[in-house]
């Protein structure tokens, strides 16, 4: 793991938590428009754009942006690898092994082995608001930097 750009994406989610573009941080989808993600969503995002940690880590280190208007996350040339590939750009970004991008992208629940860790999910599924949401989303970040991407 980078924990330069680690700790970037926690300034980057810090610093939004308290914005409207904290209604845009969803565990669920990865970058994908409000249209196609109408169903589950707590808060409509300001920018029109669901983006889970994957996401928002492309986002804040400059492998993709959101496209006005319409809302979704477009990677920068050198990051497409496949027509939309959120995850392993955000992977390479932050120098993940796979084992650490699964602890960092997915719940457990999700069917992944490495998910995040049992209280962080839980914390993140009672979350009623935004702002709950990625303040979850940030001390769980928290802990796999202190964590080496271990846990």
């Amino acid at each position: 793991m980078n924990k330069p750009a680690a700790r970037k994406l926690l300034r980057h989610l810090m610093k939004q938590q308290l914005s409207p573009s904290a209604a845009r941080f969803n565990m669920r989808y990865w970058g994908n428009p409000r249209s196609e993600v109408t169903v589950e969503v707590l808060e409509e995002p300001i920018c029109n754009t669901q983006a889970c940690m994957a996401g928002e880590t492309v986002l804040a280190l400059g492998g993709g942006y959101l496209v006005k208007g319409i809302g979704g996350i477009n990677l920068y040339r050198e990051f497409r690898i496949k027509e939309l590939d959120i995850e392993d750009t955000a992977a390479k970004l932050l120098d993940l092994t796979e084992e650490e991008q699964s602890r960092l992208f997915y719940f457990k629940s999700m069917g992944y082995e490495r998910g995040w860790p049992k209280r962080y999910e839980t914390s993140y599924k009672a979350a009623t608001t935004a702002s709950a949401r990625l303040a979850v989303a940030i001390r769980r970040l928290e802990h796999f930097i202190v964590t080496n991407g271990k846990s």
